[in-house]
């Protein structure tokens, strides 16, 4: 839904901050490196909480709450 004209990027933040479940964040590296507003809503969104990657590829990046995270 980030990719779409219809939600803002205050939106966007709206519904992170007030989501009831945490959300898995998956998103793909050429948004990141592109650098938009709301790639950055969500990327603040996984620092301010404590997200960590679990997994990349060469297409996508996952992050998932730190506090879920198994250590192996």
């Amino acid at each position: 839904w980030i990719e779409t004209d219809y939600v803002t990027a205050a939106e966007l933040a709206e519904q992170l901050d007030g989501a009831k479940e945490t959300p898995v964040i998956v998103a793909r590296k050429a948004a990141l490196e592109e650098g938009a507003e709301k790639t950055a809503v969500v990327m603040n969104y996984v620092e301010k909480n404590s997200y960590v990657e679990v997994f990349a590829n060469e297409e996508y990046v996952v992050y998932f709450p730190s506090e879920s995270v198994k250590e192996n």
